[in-house]
């Protein structure tokens, strides 16, 4: 019903409010004193702030590969890492597109997706936060070491039985000499069965421990991982994202 005084009434919710002349409704809401905030919360916005929230868990990231594209991705293929027990199974990015002393040196531009990041200082703080919450993977990393003094003692004595043969075979002579090499050969094939049985136990144990923190992890509801300080070769530290799962990631390649 128009008023007098430049406006109208109207029934908002039960309530009758008085609205001016080229005023919005939500303004009068608010200022008739008769609405909770709640109440006066326009779709309109709320469906910007849901978009603006969805832009805000996006990020462009650098992913370092040998790989040509994302398309060339494959967990079957994957070479770097399978001995960690430290990361959860996922794909590594980065904030530039810096070398950082991998082996592929191609820099793919990434969009990123990440709804609820577990964010951390370390890796250290991550192991710990992990083991505290799974009794399987804290096991797993306890007897991690266990396993590598077991593998360093059986070489060291390889590697004193080789030195000793060693010097005898550099001093002595003709059939002798050839005896001292033969056993020599024998050490040293002992030693790289030895190496492959190592490396083979390290990376089953960490193909378990990242299954195992990737579980943990999404069960608490995060999809991916911030490493604040994530130290790698050569002294150097980087911040580090790790995403769970490769639908994460959109591949912004550049214009030819």
């Amino acid at each position: 019903m128009k008023d007098d005084l430049g406006g109208v009434w109207r029934t908002v919710g039960g309530r009758r409010i008085f609205i001016k002349d080229g005023e919005d409704l939500k303004t009068a809401m608010k200022k008739s004193g008769k609405f909770k905030k709640s109440e006066i919360t326009d779709k309109n916005d709320d469906k910007k702030n849901n978009e603006d929230s969805k832009e805000s868990k996006k990020r462009i990231l650098y992913h370092q590969t040998k790989a040509e594209s994302l398309e060339d991705f494959s967990e079957d293929k994957r070479q770097s890492g399978l001995s960690d027990t430290s990361t959860p199974k996922g794909i590594f990015l980065k904030d530039t597109d810096e070398d950082i002393g991998l082996q592929g040196k191609n820099q793919l531009k990434m969009e990123v997706t990440m709804e609820k990041p577990f964010n951390v200082k370390n890796r250290e703080e991550l192991k710990k936060f992990v083991a505290d919450k799974n009794e399987r993977y804290k096991n797993i990393i306890e007897n991690e070491n266990k396993s590598d003094d077991y593998y360093q003692k059986i070489y060291d004595k390889l590697d004193e039985q080789e030195s000793d043969l060693y010097s005898k075979y550099y001093y002595a002579t003709g059939k002798e000499k050839q005896e001292y090499e033969s056993k020599l050969n024998a050490i040293r094939v002992q030693q790289d069965d030895l190496i492959d049985q190592w490396e083979n136990n390290g990376k089953n144990t960490g193909k378990i421990a990242q299954e195992e923190m990737t579980r943990t992890l999404k069960t608490l509801g995060y999809d991916s991982v911030i490493l604040e300080e994530d130290e790698g070769s050569f002294g150097r530290k980087v911040k580090s994202y790790i995403v769970f799962d490769i639908k994460q990631l959109k591949e912004i390649k550049n214009k030819k």
